[in-house]
């Protein structure tokens, strides 16, 4: 059974946040994203929340997404003490 492929679909403020981050992290984030195509639910589900149901930590930064379909919805990317608030 072929598996699934998830297209990324990354909105205006992950780009921008993505521009802020260290060059380092940039390329482990681009290897995480790599694979979230093929699993996605690798992250920990967030409750109680409309937007960015779910979260993946790297290091201390923390990604925010939604998984609708066969499409992944990047919302944030932040460092873990602002990416909660509103």
């Amino acid at each position: 059974m072929p598996q699934i492929k998830y297209q990324l679909v990354p909105t205006k403020t992950f780009l921008k946040d993505l521009k802020r981050v260290d060059p380092k992290l940039k390329k482990k984030i681009s290897k995480l994203l790599d694979n979230f195509k093929e699993n996605p639910f690798q992250g920990k589900k967030l409750t109680a929340i409309e937007i960015g149901k779910w979260r993946f930590r790297i290091g201390d930064y923390r990604i925010r997404y939604d998984v609708e379909g066969n499409r992944i919805i990047l919302y944030t990317i932040r460092h873990r003490k602002e990416v909660y608030k509103r």
